[in-house]
C-alpha cells in the first residue's frame, strides 16, 4: 500500500509540473497569438516572450500575464488573463478541467 501511495503521488507530482510547463511554454501563447489573429487576421503575428512564470501557474488557478507580441513588424505588449474551472476546487493549477483565456489590453 505504501508503494502505491508513493507511485500515485509521483505520477501526481508529474502531470502537476509537466501540465504547467505545457501551459507556460504552448497553450498560454498560442491562445493569445489565435486571438489576436482572429482580430486581425491578414495581419502576421508572432509570439516573443511573456512575463508568466512557471510557479504563477503552479500556485494560482487563475492568473494574468503580458506577452510582447511583434504584430507586422511592431511590438505590441498584451495584458491577457487565464480562468480555470476544475472538477475540484483547489486554490491552485492542476491541469483538468476548462480554461478561458481572454484579452484585457493592447498596448502598442
Amino acid at each position: 500500500m505504501k508503494n502505491f501511495l508513493k507511485v500515485a503521488v509521483v505520477l501526481f507530482l508529474v502531470f502537476w509540473v509537466g501540465s504547467s510547463f505545457l501551459e507556460l511554454l504552448i497553450t498560454n501563447p498560442a491562445r493569445t497569438v489565435d486571438m489576436i489573429q482572429k482580430e486581425k487576421p491578414d495581419a502576421k503575428v508572432e509570439f516573443s516572450t511573456s512575463d508568466l512564470k512557471l510557479i504563477d501557474i503552479m500556485l494560482t488557478r487563475d492568473h494574468e500575464w503580458t506577452a510582447v507580441l511583434i504584430i507586422d513588424g511592431k511590438v505590441t505588449h498584451v495584458l491577457s488573463a487565464a480562468k480555470y474551472w476544475q472538477p475540484f476546487p483547489l486554490p491552485w493549477f492542476v491541469g483538468w478541467g476548462k480554461t478561458t483565456t481572454r484579452i484585457l489590453e493592447v498596448k502598442d
